[in-house]
């Protein structure tokens, strides 16, 4: 159906508990009410979901079947054997938690962890299939729910001990011309109506910035 060119064949076949998570689940039990994990199949509902993400990732975004099967699929289902309800759309910040939580001790990288959050963050929260959602920026402020971002990433202080130290820099206004610049947009009355529009520019850009 996807026209793939094998090898390999891939196959989505398998819509019951992932094993690793639950080898996870029952050597180090997660506080709270006694459950008990094993391989069985899925809910009816978890299994609809996992298959309809699968249509839409193959057919819909051209992704490559191996890519759905172990970036988008797999994390589902770990997803889904952490989770405390039989229907995706009741899940909590707390079963998401535990699955990224389960999903680092699966798989050291933390890749399976990141996965699980992607897919949370990219199909669930962006298509309003929860209840309870947006869920990942719940995890993203919660200090017990390691996220990692990029390598890349730098701090408020950061930025604003080394925003000189970057390529063209003499392209940058003095701090003096920015404070400047301030003074004019909220102060001054706009002349036409070009000006109107550039002070209104000019304003959204220091709100971002103040909220950075």
């Amino acid at each position: 159906m996807a026209q793939a060119s094998p090898p390999p064949v891939i196959w989505i076949n398998d819509f019951g508990t992932d094993q690793g998570a639950v080898s996870i689940l029952n050597s180090n039990p997660p506080p709270g009410p006694v459950r008990t994990y094993g391989k069985k199949p899925l809910s009816r509902d978890w299994q609809d979901l996992i298959k309809a993400i699968a249509i839409d990732q193959i057919f819909i975004r051209m992704n490559t079947c191996s890519h759905v099967s172990g970036n988008v699929v797999r994390p589902l289902r770990v997803l889904a054997t952490c989770a405390a309800t039989a229907t995706p759309w009741t899940l909590t910040v707390d079963d998401v938690a535990l699955a990224i939580h389960t999903a680092r001790k699966i798989q050291e990288s933390g890749k399976l962890a990141d996965l699980v959050f992607g897919v949370v963050k990219s199909v669930l929260d962006t298509n309003h299939l929860t209840e309870n959602g947006p869920i990942t920026p719940l995890l993203e402020r919660d200090k017990k729910v390691h996220v990692r971002t990029s390598k890349f990433t730098k701090s408020v202080e950061d930025l604003r001990t080394d925003l000189e130290e970057r390529k063209h820099v003499e392209k940058l206004p003095e701090r003096r011309a920015f404070w400047e610049l301030v003074r004019i947009v909220f102060t001054e009355t706009p002349r036409s109506f070009l000006d109107l529009l550039r002070f209104a520019q000019a304003k959204t850009l220091i709100v971002r910035l103040a909220r950075w």
